[in-house]
């Protein structure tokens, strides 16, 4: 109801990487950096950019070179984290394999 009046011509087919990423960072922020910082064990489930929106800012990677970073599908990937005064820091990164 909400939409009615909007024309099917003014709504967008997909969501570009920077919407995506401005909008994976601040779920990030509010929901899930408390729960690291209380030290609780996440995780994540999520679309491959999705997660580049996160990657970016945990691996301080530009915006430029993020659109290159591979993600593979449906193998786990692992961040070791460390807290000091509430601030997040990647400690090691890897993928889970057998």
């Amino acid at each position: 109801p909400r939409y009615k009046s909007v024309k099917k011509s003014q709504i967008p087919w997909h969501e570009s990487l920077e919407d995506t990423c401005r909008r994976a960072w601040p779920y990030w922020q509010q929901e899930i950096e408390p729960k690291i910082i209380k030290g609780e064990q996440i995780i994540i489930a999520a679309h491959g950019n999705s997660l580049r929106g996160i990657i970016m800012h945990l691996e301080k990677i530009s915006e430029k070179k993020i659109p290159s970073v591979e993600i593979p599908c449906g193998v786990p990937l692992i961040y070791e984290l460390s807290v000091d005064k509430k601030k997040i820091k990647v400690i090691k990164k890897y993928y889970l394999t057998k």
